[in-house]
């Protein structure tokens, strides 16, 4: 039961943990060295598995439930990975974590992890856990040497105000303000998982894992992976163990031979994704699992099947898939223990669920991690062979009916066939037909057999879409006939082409926003929210490109601004879209700064052929109102100051700007960047300092340029886009130019001054200086 503070001056007991002793049948005592981490459907079945003193995991329960062990030996071999650290006088470490994966449909990922320290720390600490991105753990050591700690409850613990999991600091029990914590739960948006797979090809097999050189290998040292938000909601690129919370790695290796039975090829193949209910991980180092998923004319191939903690950001994600390596010392599967009757049940149901990533380098120093192959060793596959002309309409052609006599050997031990057959539009009288048959360049990019909805690029003539084309994989030599079983009808490929920029003002401090429906009155182009053209002319509709041979494109923001006062509060909101044709293809999906609005982001989206005509009526595949989000718009502050003319004083106070001194707002959002421009020199041996800073909109170049009057002394001018970013210092350096001045003539109407001092010029040119500062 839970002892509360008594009269405002804290617990009557102290904080304590519980503690296990540790001991084997052979009398050996020691800190318990393993990791443990899992799913379950709630907080409170976490927390009841964590702190569970009956639990058959010795890692949660820091001891054997039942007969203790005999001895070391029999700890690893029935508990792998597990090890009992018995040097005299170390202090054993747990840390515990947990945190909801609220696209896991909101279930709790926990665990722990025990090491071992040199002495105790008292009330323990928070800790980041490495194996995930700004997720917490607590951590705490034994009171003594060789006393494993328990995870406790806040509920239940006389004298514990904190949660042990992660989500709190230590709190003091003795303080007179001391009360139990109703901090809540860590929480993380994603759970993710790399989806990737690769395949390469080697005289001869790679004795190193770094040898092997394909980004799906070693994504952590690859940047073939994008990791932005884009990226990770992408399920084709990151996926979410819904089921599992695990992720996986599967390898296999294969060699060719040619008719004289001569070895043509060695091939490494890899996939990674998410580990499913009912999946499970290979048991042994030596001969993997027989493979399963094959998409190759293979038989009796095996592969290895590792599975490891899924992360909770795409970037994590990438980071934690390293090298398959085979040499790291102490590796773990993860497994069920000696305990269970059946060594295979499924992913699930493993208890021995490291939260390390096993069989994984970063350096990729050991050997690759796939079973050896040398039972896999297959003959080249025999395909079919050929290509249609370009603007085929033969359907007599011997690609189309697949009666060609061309035929080529395969070492990817799969053959393909890309067949499609099409018109140019509703009143086109001619067809065109077109075949690709020869090697699968690519087995395991999940392509299937059947209709393609969107035909590839290769396929499709430039300037149209809706082409669809019949794709398939053979594993059977010669196998890759397949044909097209119908004729589409192709569509111009259009785009929608508008641009419209428009706004309203509400007054009242707590206005509320407006709709777009409330203002799409002002929005002539029809461009926020798009209407397709159709038969009836008369019909309103946004403007088109009429044709596109790259890709369509949208550009987008929403901003709000205060413009009221303080007593008549206002505010107004401003819309941006623009809609197009990018013929040369060179926009990608991005935020980027506008142009000419300071602090705001535009959001830009592309769509090809593959989406079909007008495409980019939408924000990708949102509605436009949905997915472009209002930002707030803030005025730029700058410094804004200048020296006085033959400014001799390099601590003055808009050379050198004083910590006290604040910068300004510049006039409107158009200015997006605050601009220095100063120079430095001497003048008959007199120092000379000027600087002017401010607000600069349009565009800018970093620049140096020739002080006006003088031949050999320049000022220069930086550009900066962050709020108060103009206030660096002038150059103070003491050793300076001394300046040379311009010969000056006398003009028709003046005297000849070209014997005069340049401390005289240099009165006379510094306004003019001045005036170019400006």
């Amino acid at each position: 039961m839970k002892l509360l503070p008594l009269f405002g001056i804290g617990s009557t007991f102290a904080f304590s943990k519980t503690e296990n002793a540790y001991a084997l049948g052979d009398s050996t005592a020691g800190c318990l060295v393993c990791e443990y981490v899992n799913i379950a459907n709630t907080e409170q079945l976490a927390i009841d598995a964590l702190e569970d003193n009956t639990s058959t995991i010795p890692c949660i329960a820091a001891k054997t439930n039942g007969t203790a062990l005999a001895d070391a030996t029999t700890l690893a071999s029935t508990y792998p990975g597990y090890t009992l650290e018995t040097t005299s006088g170390k202090h054993c470490v747990a840390t515990f974590f947990m945190f909801e994966a609220k696209d896991m449909n909101n279930k709790v990922i926990y665990g722990v992890r025990r090491t071992v320290a040199e002495s105790e720390i008292a009330n323990g600490n928070r800790v980041d856990v490495d194996h995930y991105d700004g997720v917490k753990g607590y951590q705490l050591t034994g009171s003594a040497a060789h006393l494993n700690v328990m995870f406790t409850d806040r509920a239940e613990a006389d004298s514990q105000f904190f949660a042990m999991d992660g989500r709190d600091d230590y709190v003091d029990d003795s303080a007179t303000d001391a009360a139990i914590s109703t901090t809540s739960i860590q929480v993380q948006t994603e759970t993710r998982c790399l989806v990737c797979h690769g395949s390469q090809e080697f005289t001869s097999y790679p004795s190193q894992a770094a040898e092997i050189t394909m980004p799906c290998w070693n994504p952590s040292g690859s940047n073939s992976f994008q990791t932005d938000v884009t990226a990770s909601l992408d399920p084709t690129k990151y996926c979410i163990p819904s089921d599992t919370g695990l992720c996986y790695t599967k390898t296999f290796q294969y060699g060719t031979k040619d008719s004289r039975g001569v070895t043509t090829s060695n091939w490494m193949v890899i996939s990674r994704g998410c580990v499913e209910a009912d999946d499970s991980a290979t048991q042994n180092t030596a001969t993997g699992d027989i493979l399963t998923g094959n998409t190759r004319s293979v038989s009796n191939a095996m592969m290895n099947i590792r599975m490891y903690a899924a992360t909770n950001s795409a970037s994590k994600a990438k980071d934690n898939a390293k090298y398959p390596d085979n040499d790291v010392a102490d590796q773990t599967f993860f497994q069920a223990t000696a305990a269970h009757v059946e060594p295979m049940l499924k992913a699930t149901d493993y208890d021995i669920r490291p939260l390390t990533v096993q069989f994984s380098s970063p350096d990729g120093s050991g050997k690759p991690d796939a079973p050896t192959y040398a039972d896999s060793i297959f003959d080249e596959l025999e395909c079919l062979q050929c290509v249609t002309p370009i603007g085929n309409t033969d359907n007599t052609n011997d690609c189309v009916n697949a009666k060609t006599t061309g035929r080529v050997k395969c070492k990817t031990l799969s053959c393909s066939s890309i067949s499609s057959a099409y018109k140019l539009g509703e009143d086109a009288s001619e067809n065109f037909y077109y075949s690709k048959r020869g090697c699968t360049a690519d087995p395991d990019d999940g392509t299937t057999d059947g209709e393609q909805a969107q035909a590839d690029k290769f396929v499709v003539p430039d300037g149209w879409t809706n082409i669809k084309q019949q794709n398939q994989r053979s594993t059977t030599a010669n196998g890759n006939t397949g044909r097209a079983s119908t004729v589409s009808t192709a569509q111009i490929f259009d785009c929608f082409s508008c641009e419209s920029t428009f706004s309203t003002t509400l007054s009242g401090a707590n206005a509320g926003e407006p709709t777009y429906d409330s203002v799409k009155s002002k929005d002539n182009a029809l461009c926020w929210q798009t209407f397709s053209p159709t038969q009836d002319s008369s019909t309103t509709a946004t403007g088109t490109s009429g044709s596109c041979t790259g890709r369509c494109f949208v550009s987008a923001y929403k901003y709000k601004q205060n413009t009221g006062t303080t007593k008549l509060p206002a505010t107004e909101y401003n819309w941006y879209v623009k809609r197009g044709c990018d013929q040369e293809g060179l926009m990608i999906d991005s935020s980027s700064p506008a142009d000419d609005i300071y602090g705001v982001e535009v959001t830009n989206r592309v769509c090809d052929y593959s989406n079909g005509t007008l495409c980019n009526g939408n924000v990708a595949a949102y509605e436009t109102t949905l997915e472009i989000q209002t930002q707030t718009a803030r005025l730029l502050q700058c410094f804004q100051c200048e020296t006085a003319p033959g400014n001799t004083d390099k601590e003055d106070k808009c050379y050198t700007v004083l910590s006290t001194e604040k910068a300004e707002n510049c006039p409107d959002l158009s200015y997006t960047s605050c601009v220095t421009t100063q120079s430095s020199y001497t003048v008959d041996g007199s120092a000379v300092y000027n600087i002017k800073r401010g607000c600069h909109k349009g565009d800018r170049a970093e620049e140096s340029a020739l002080v006006p009057g003088f031949t050999n002394v320049k000022s220069t001018t930086e550009y900066c886009s962050s709020g108060s970013c103009n206030k660096a210092a002038g150059d103070s350096s003491d050793e300076l130019t001394e300046a040379v001045a311009e010969t000056v003539t006398a003009g028709p109407d003046g005297p000849d001054t070209s014997g005069a001092s340049i401390a005289q010029i240099f009165v006379a040119l510094n306004a003019v200086l001045l005036a170019a500062l400006l």
